[in-house]
């Protein structure tokens, strides 16, 4: 882990002014996503849409969180694309063949990759969240009084099987973090081989990955680091992706073979 954060801050250095700016249109961007999140909660509370017959707000917040996800997509390409450039990460026919692309047309795949992986996280989250409720509701029918043990082992065994499960969602998390690389590499693959390379280049890494994430956490909610760490968060993380893509281009035999660089 330190020798990829140290790595991202060599090829950032003499690049903060810009690598900056790019994180700082990022975070405005989560910031207003975060503020109007919030807003349409409150509406939807005094709206009780949650309570009695549907009405236009059940909808509403769906749609809503997908527009944003749509909206903040382009951002997000771009902002990958830039710190990729400042880092040395994609080579020359990495940006000519990003540059000869139509801006709409990766936007458009980018959202479908987005999309995917968004799906694919709530799928891994249904087995821990579906163990937690099982738990809870054995735990309500507990009595007060009287021999409970077998309702208390059952609590127990769901409650260490839900623990288990939350890994699952974890990491499909990690292997978010190989998305943007990923996809600046291969953006003309459909979007599940994408999202399949993304889990292979985070093999073996959540762990890392996890801790980092948690460690910069704090710095990034804070205003006046997030600009710095942000950015060779990143880059770090393309490092680490594009390590092991390097190590995996000899594999082109067999189930790996779809993996091959599209410039070759």
């Amino acid at each position: 882990m330190k020798r990829v954060w140290h790595e991202a801050i060599r090829r950032l250095r003499g690049k903060r002014r810009s690598a900056a700016g790019a994180a700082a249109a990022q975070l405005a961007v989560f910031l207003a996503g975060a503020v109007s999140g919030s807003i349409v909660q409150r509406l939807l509370l005094r709206t009780d849409s949650f309570r009695g017959a549907p009405n236009r707000w059940d909808l509403f917040l769906p749609c809503f969180l997908l527009g944003v996800l749509i909206c903040v997509t382009p951002l997000r390409v771009q902002t990958a694309w830039h710190f990729g450039l400042l880092s040395g990460l994609l080579d020359e026919n990495d940006h000519g063949f990003l540059a000869d692309s139509s801006r709409l047309w990766l936007w458009r795949r980018a959202v479908r990759v987005r999309l995917l992986s968004g799906i694919c996280l709530i799928v891994s989250a249904a087995p821990a969240l579906m163990l937690i409720i099982a738990a809870k509701s054995v735990w309500l029918t507990i009595p007060a009084g009287g021999e409970s043990l077998l309702p208390l082992l059952t609590v127990l065994h769901l409650a260490m099987l839900a623990a288990a499960a939350v890994w699952l969602p974890l990491r499909v998390f990690a292997a978010w973090t190989a998305l943007p690389f990923c996809f600046l590499k291969v953006p003309h693959l459909p979007a599940v081989k994408i999202l399949f390379l993304s889990f292979r280049l985070s093999a073996q890494q959540t762990l890392a990955i996890l801790l980092t994430r948690l460690i910069c956490l704090p710095a990034i909610l804070c205003p006046f680091t997030a600009c710095y760490v942000l950015p060779t968060l990143l880059t770090a993380e393309q490092i680490r992706a594009e390590r092991r893509w390097r190590h995996l281009q000899p594999r082109r035999t067999g189930r790996f073979s779809h993996l091959e660089l599209h410039a070759d």
